[in-house]
């Protein structure tokens, strides 16, 4: 079947991949306290990296320079109870906080910047900036070797990949440089730049051979289209559109129990979106996702 589809080759691909050596990546959840009241830009992204730019001036190349893909990303703010702070078209409401409150973000770099965002995280004390002042109080933090054998999503008896968008979703065109956004929540689209960054390919026939057997082995459920919609958010005092929501993807398990290296691959890109983010942008705050592994026993997602 595989030779039929043109994914026989890919074997090779995969495996290559698999057993090459993989980069070290780091994931940080930092929680800052605010000490006064002020009112926060639409997209608070914007917040997250003026701090890390004030706290590292070094970080201005990155989150500014023409470097592609970006090896830093960030989320928006968040509250404790898991609201992201980012504003849709039509919600009239500012985004203020008030003196005493808590609020995280995320951090995902490539280890080669370890240094520069720790220096930033560490100087991050009574900051001031947007009229309030910023300190952090809490710093969790992961590392992860990608491709690994051992990655952090496991598909042993998993049917369904729940990817929820917690903030809005970017999707890169894995085919074509494109001033048009891909909306439709087919896996490759959604994974088109982990796929890339785990295999340190872009545009070349084995990357889209890749781009094409992830959206061959994920398959979007015919829910997608009730779960996961268009969204306009406001950034720059602009409505642009992006991607909120959930999707269930549905995990073709016969041919994953057939090719292990196949399995491992899907798994390895899961964990890249954990730690970077999905799609463009994401050194802004867009892209953040959640994901969860449903199992054969939790019932079939739709």
């Amino acid at each position: 079947m595989w030779a039929s589809l043109g994914f026989d080759g890919v074997v090779g691909v995969v495996r290559r991949l698999l057993f090459g050596v993989g980069r070290l990546f780091y994931r940080f959840v930092v929680w800052l306290r605010v000490d006064g009241c002020c009112v926060l830009p639409p997209f608070t992204g914007k917040v997250v990296k003026s701090l890390l730019i004030k706290c590292n001036p070094r970080l201005v190349s990155v989150f500014e320079g023409r470097v592609f893909p970006k090896p830093i990303r960030v989320s928006t703010l968040f509250r404790r109870n898991g609201y992201f702070l980012w504003k849709r078209r039509g919600c009239g409401d500012v985004i203020s906080v008030d003196g005493g409150d808590v609020l995280g973000f995320i951090v995902g770099c490539y280890g080669e910047y370890l240094e520069d965002v720790l220096s930033a995280i560490d100087n991050l004390r009574d900051v001031d900036l947007f009229g309030c002042r910023w300190s952090v109080i809490e710093l969790s933090a992961e590392c992860f070797r990608i491709p690994s054998r051992e990655p952090l999503y496991r598909l042993d008896d998993v049917d369904v990949v729940k990817v929820v968008f917690r903030t809005p979703a970017l999707f890169v065109d894995p085919f074509k440089p494109s001033r048009f956004r891909r909306f439709a929540p087919i896996s490759g689209f959604v994974f088109s730049y982990n796929i890339g960054d785990v295999a340190r390919l872009e545009r070349e026939p084995d990357y889209i051979s890749l781009v094409n057997l992830f959206s061959a082995l994920v398959v979007e459920a015919h829910s997608c289209l009730e779960t996961c919609k268009r969204v306009f958010y406001i950034y720059d005092g602009k409505e642009l559109p992006g991607v909120i929501g959930y999707v269930n993807y549905h995990l073709e398990n016969d041919i994953l129990s057939s090719y292990p290296e196949f399995k491992l691959f899907v798994e390895n890109v899961l964990t890249h979106a954990y730690v970077m983010g999905v799609g463009s942008s994401r050194a802004d705050g867009f892209g953040h996702v959640d994901i969860a592994l449903i199992k054969s026993n939790q019932g079939k997602g739709n």
